[in-house]
């Protein structure tokens, strides 16, 4: 049985509303909508959405998020000036604090399926917390383009090759991320060439800074 693609005329039909119950290993939130497991990025455990679904699988539903009706506690707001689309910000909409105990989840749910030996003996401590929360990756790896005179160095968006431009990341170091767009700068300033898939031009295509 093939996946079902549900069209733009059917969306308003298709749009339900979901209690989350967990997350998933990857942070969507998970629901159940008739009897039918459902995957919605974006929302967390306790929350009342109206979602969106998008594809039908012969297991399981992925939907998008459309709107919370009820807020989680640990909801924050999603860091500024970054599209939501990139990936590594998965629960960035989730407190520290939620994250940490989530991690824990994880592995207490990995032990419970594949049962190593003596598992059940295991002490699961709490997450050790991160010195910090943000500014942490001493490697960033972007790509650039140039389209219509605009150059864009950034990560492309999940499943696409939209390249997303990133003047702030709020996981990089502040340090990399700063010679990141410098050498950008660069590079126009130089007229370096840039590589472009569609057409085939060669040239530069990623620019990796690692901080020691």
């Amino acid at each position: 049985m093939q996946k079902k693609n549900f069209s733009k005329a059917g969306q308003k039909e298709r749009h339900v509303i979901i209690t989350i119950k967990r997350l998933g290993i990857n942070g969507e939130g998970i629901g159940y909508y008739k009897r039918k497991i459902i995957f919605i990025p974006g929302a967390l455990p306790g929350e009342v959405v109206v979602a969106k679904i998008v594809k039908d699988h012969p297991q399981y539903l992925e939907a998008e998020l459309v709107r919370i009706k009820e807020a989680s506690p640990d909801r924050v707001a999603f860091p500024a000036g970054v599209d939501p689309r990139i990936g590594g910000l998965e629960l960035a909409h989730l407190s520290y604090e939620g994250q940490l105990a989530f991690k824990r989840d994880n592995l207490i749910a990995a032990l419970e399926k594949y049962r190593p030996r003596g598992y059940k003996n295991y002490k699961i401590k709490k997450t050790i917390p991160a010195p910090d929360q943000w500014h942490y990756r001493a490697k960033a790896q972007y790509q650039i383009e140039r389209e219509n005179h605009r150059v864009s160095l950034g990560l492309y968006a999940p499943n696409s090759h939209q390249l997303i431009d990133l003047p702030e990341m709020p996981t990089q170091s502040k340090d990399t991320q700063a010679t990141e767009r410098a050498i950008r700068d660069l590079i126009i300033k130089l007229r370096v060439p840039i590589a472009n898939r569609r057409r085939q031009l060669p040239g530069i295509k990623t620019v990796v800074v690692r901080q020691a």
